[in-house]
C-alpha cells in the first residue's frame, strides 16, 4: 500500500486526520484511507492532487471509514479522482474539480460516494458521476 500521504489507525483505534492547502503529486495514490485496523475520519481540502499513477484519494475500508474532499483540484491521475471501496466506506464530495483523470469519481465493493452537487466532474476518461445527492443540513 503506498500512497504520498497514508491514513491508517492502529489496531481497534480511530485515526482523525485533516490535511489541508497541499499539493500531493506523482505517487502511487496521492492520498490514501485505510481502515482495515480500526476507525478513519479524513478530510482533504483546499489541495492539489495531481499526477499520480494511481488515485487522487482512494479509500479502501474493512471498518468505518469517512472522507470528505472538500475544494479540492484533483487532476490528471492515471486511475480515479477519486475512488470509494467497501460497504463501510463513504466519501463525500463538495465544490471540487475533478478532470483529466482516468475515472473521475468510483466506488466498488459496495464504496459509496456522495456529491453536494457542486462540483465540476467532466473531461475525464469516464466521469463516473452522477451519484448520491448529499443535501446541506
Amino acid at each position: 500500500m503506498g500512497g504520498g500521504i497514508v491514513v491508517q489507525a492502529a489496531v481497534g483505534g480511530t485515526a482523525a486526520v485533516t490535511i489541508s492547502n497541499s499539493r500531493i503529486n506523482n505517487n502511487s495514490d496521492a492520498v490514501k484511507a485505510n481502515s482495515t485496523n480500526g476507525v478513519v475520519v479524513l478530510t482533504v481540502r483546499d489541495s492539489t492532487l495531481s499526477d499520480n499513477v494511481g488515485s487522487g484519494i482512494s479509500s479502501n475500508t474493512g471498518n468505518t471509514l469517512f472522507v470528505m474532499s472538500d475544494r479540492n483540484t484533483i487532476s490528471s491521475n492515471a486511475q480515479n479522482g477519486s475512488l470509494s471501496i467497501g460497504a463501510s466506506s463513504l466519501v463525500r464530495i463538495q465544490s471540487s474539480s475533478i478532470f483529466a483523470n482516468g475515472t473521475g469519481v468510483a466506488s466498488a465493493g459496495g464504496g459509496v460516494l456522495k456529491s453536494y452537487k457542486n462540483n465540476a466532474i467532466n473531461g475525464n476518461g469516464v466521469d463516473g458521476t452522477p451519484f448520491a445527492q448529499e443535501f446541506l443540513n
